[in-house]
């Protein structure tokens, strides 16, 4: 798959993450944890990105993350996306009053969230850790 259509297919999950973090996000009024979890560390450095980043992000690294020739190289880029994503994410929803009334009152958009988040990342490990078929692992 070229670049283009592995940016394309991360851009989507970016849009769909983006899009059901503004819905536990509630006007203000709910969560912020998936908003970051979404940005990951750029949300704490650049609050304004957790909005509109996810979906450019997440084109970016599964655009640039298979193309790396080394396949311990892009092994060790697929952990830590993951970790600079979801060690973020998990300490503002430990620490989010509101995170804990979504698990109540959104519980059904908390789990759609969950698994596109889940999708997400399953979708980068496969795609990061198998390459581009043209690299010889």
């Amino acid at each position: 798959m070229s670049g283009k259509g592995r940016f394309f297919i991360g851009f989507v999950l970016g849009l769909f993450l983006m899009g059901s973090g503004f819905l536990l996000a509630g006007i203000g009024h709910g969560t912020y944890a998936p908003l970051i979890c979404n940005a990951g560390v750029l949300g704490f450095m650049f609050p304004p990105f957790t909005l509109f980043l996810p979906p450019f992000q997440w084109g970016l690294y599964l655009a640039l993350i298979p193309g790396i020739d080394s396949s311990r190289w892009r092994t060790f880029w697929v952990a830590i996306v993951i970790v600079a994503h979801l060690v973020p994410g998990v300490w503002v929803a430990t620490e989010d009053e509101a995170f804990a009334r979504a698990m109540n009152q959104d519980s059904v958009t908390l789990f759609i969230y969950s698994a596109l988040l889940v999708i997400t990342l399953a979708v980068l490990a496969f795609m990061g850790v198998q390459g581009t078929r043209s690299q010889k692992n």
